[in-house]
């Protein structure tokens, strides 16, 4: 017999390449597979997968400099990423400047997240080098390095020659008052930059003073947020004097600042003759009644801003007093924020919710975290039975009981605006409960109630469910951490049965037992509206996760099911994945905290190779070893567009940003 001629790879038929890239993933194919030779190259241009690759998303995958070699010697030649997300890799000054040489010829990329990376100053020098001549990157985010005012002083002179750029992200980098001094010597010149955020730094009231000056000749800056700098009283009345001459900035933070009275008053002589600023945020400082009744008096003839942030200061009954007299007359501001000024009793907020009664402009009020108490909510109930503009109103932990709860339901039978109330935390139990669902039963405005942690059993429950089969508005209903039990879960199942308009229903920690799930498996048969739902905390076990399995073979409309800490092994690892096998709708399913091993890890594994919708399983917490890892990773071979999360530190979120 002739020796066989292996075929070479050029010999392939294009077909055959295709279905192999089918069990690439894209970084593979983008690292290692593109540019090994023109032929290749050819046929991988013209791959659906690759034409419209478009975002890499690397968060913490452990790439470091060497990685990010690949993957800078694939961004030479890439024509279709335009997001590049390598956030938590510690890369460093070695890798950016790797990526930094692949970006100078660069023309597609727009979005690039180096965030986490202990990038240095080092580092921001090869960046701003690209900054100097890019002309598509427009958002750069370096947020938690240590860049450091060196570093700041390169990227400064890259804004300098920079007209592209629109929002930076210098979040906690060791940023002192020089290095301010540098951005705003940029800024004065710079015509793209619109959003700055350089919170969790320590420019201080000098670097505030830097920041002010460019204010004043600035004008492309709508954002800057400096959370957390030390700008104080001092640093306050710096922005006042540059928000009375600037015409561009709309959104000012300047949370943990230690703002008290004379910054508040600062900053109130500022918005008297302000006519572009809209957002202030003055959260967490030390402004008390003093320095409110000056931002009142600035707010009765200010008519831009249309959100204040005035949350964990130190503002009593007097200063909602002059607050809720703006309020009566003033026409512009939309959105309030008082959450826990402890210092605000009856009084103060009698005085807010009689303000509400002719109040035409404010569409959210926060009052979260101070003591209302039953007499306060009676004020706000009356308040609501004659409002006509407020939106959203947020009452979590105020000290509710039954009686309030009565008021506030008595109010929803009139009102028809109020679309989103929060009363978490409360006491207003079972009674309170009948309450508000005989008010559901006449209410059309109301979408979201937040009813977590209020003590409400199954016989309370009872009443909601009944409403929900009559309400043609509710979406979203929160009832976590009470004790509904499988009573009250049986009651949502049969209403679920009938509801049409029910989009989330959050029950975690409501001990509901298998056999409450099996109730709630049944409505999902039944039900073509529920996507999201939360049973985390439920004692669940494996029983109730059969009935839950066996319901998503039929339902066609859940995309979103929480099953963490409930008990989970891999007897019910098996009935979910037999179930994902065939369910095309589901796209998030959590798994955290349950009893899952390499063998569940497996039968997921397995699933998975058949399932292309889901797109997020949460499974970290669990018992699954190095054997069940790679049962999962051979997973994501094949499908792309899933993330599996093993380790709880994925579950990690960019620094809050901003308020609204």
């Amino acid at each position: 017999m002739a020796d066989r001629i292996p075929l070479s790879l050029i010999e392939l038929p294009v077909e055959l390449v295709f279905r192999i890239l089918d069990n690439i993933n894209d970084i593979t194919i983008l690292c290692s597979v593109r540019n090994v030779c023109i032929w290749l190259n050819t046929i991988i241009e013209t791959y659906h997968r690759y034409k419209i690759l478009t975002t890499l998303d690397l968060y913490k995958t452990a790439i470091e400099d060497a990685g990010a070699t690949y993957i800078a010697n694939a961004l030479r030649y890439n024509t279709t990423l335009t997001v590049l997300n390598i956030v938590s890799n510690e890369i460093g000054d070695k890798g950016v400047k790797c990526l930094a040489n692949a970006l100078r010829n660069d023309t597609t990329l727009i979005i690039l997240n180096l965030s986490e990376n202990e990038i240095q100053d080092e580092g921001a020098m090869h960046l701003a080098h690209v900054l100097e001549n890019n002309s598509t990157l427009i958002t750069l985010d370096l947020h938690s390095n240590k860049i450091g005012d060196e570093g700041i002083h390169h990227i400064a002179y890259s804004l300098t020659k920079n007209s592209t750029l629109t929002t930076l992200n210098l979040y906690s980098n060791q940023i002192r008052d020089k290095g301010a001094s540098y951005l705003a010597g940029a800024l004065k010149t710079n015509t793209a930059l619109a959003t700055l955020k350089l919170n969790w730094n320590e420019i201080g009231h000098e670097g505030a003073h830097h920041l002010a000056d460019a204010l004043v000749k600035n004008q492309t800056l709508t954002r800057l947020s400096l959370h957390s700098n030390h700008v104080r009283d001092e640093g306050a009345n710096y922005f006042a004097q540059a928000l009375k001459i600037n015409k561009t900035l709309t959104t000012l933070n300047l949370a943990s600042n230690e703002i008290d009275d004379d910054g508040a008053i600062y900053l109130a002589d500022g918005l008297k003759n302000n006519e572009i600023l809209t957002t202030l945020n003055l959260y967490a400082n030390e402004i008390g009644d003093e320095g409110v009744e000056h931002l009142s008096h600035a707010l009765r003839n200010n008519t831009a801003l249309r959100k204040l942030k005035l949350d964990r200061n130190q503002i009593g009954d007097e200063g909602a007093r002059h607050l809720a007299y703006t309020l009566e007359n003033n026409m512009t501001l939309t959105a309030l924020d008082l959450t826990v000024n402890v210092k605000i009793g009856y009084e103060g907020v009698k005085h807010l919710a009689n303000s509400l009664t002719n109040n035409t402009t404010l569409n959210i009020l926060n009052l979260s975290m101070i003591t209302l108490g039953d007499d306060g909510a009676m004020h706000l109930a009356n308040a609501l039975s004659k409002n006509t503009t407020l939106t959203t109103l947020d009452l979590h932990w105020t000290e509710i009981e039954k009686e309030g709860s009565l008021y506030l339901a008595n109010a929803l039978k009139k009102n028809n605006t109020l679309t989103t109330l929060d009363l978490k935390w409360n006491k207003i139990g079972d009674e309170g409960a009948q309450y508000l669902a005989d008010a559901l039963g006449q209410n059309k405005a109301l979408v979201t109630l937040q009813l977590a942690a209020n003590g409400i059993s199954g016989k309370g429950v009872y009443h909601l469910a009944n409403a929900l089969i009559e309400n043609t508005t509710l979406n979203t209903l929160n009832l976590d951490s009470n004790k509904i039990g499988t009573d009250g879960a049986q009651h949502l199942g049969n209403a679920l049965c009938n509801n049409s308009k029910l989009i989330a229903l959050d029950l975690r920690g409501n001990n509901i037992g298998s056999h409450g799930a099996q109730h709630l498996a049944k409505a999902l048969i039944n039900n073509k509206i529920l996507s999201i739902m939360n049973l985390e905390v439920n004692q669940i076990r494996n029983e109730g996760v059969k009935y839950l399995s066996d319901a998503l073979y039929e339902n066609t409309t859940l995309t979103t099911l929480n099953l963490s800490s409930n008990e989970i092994d891999d007897d019910g690892a098996l009935c979910l994945a037999n179930a994902l096998v065939n369910n095309r709708t589901l796209t998030k399913l959590d798994l955290i905290q349950n009893q899952i091993g390499d063998e569940g890890a497996h039968y997921f594994g397995d699933a998975l190779t058949k399932n292309t919708t889901l797109t997020t399983l949460n499974i970290h917490s669990n018992r699954i070893g190095n054997q069940g890892a790679n049962n999962l990773a051979d997973a994501l071979k094949n499908y792309t567009a899933l993330s599996i999360f093993l380790y709880d530190e994925f579950f990690h979120e960019a620094p809050r940003d901003d308020w609204y």
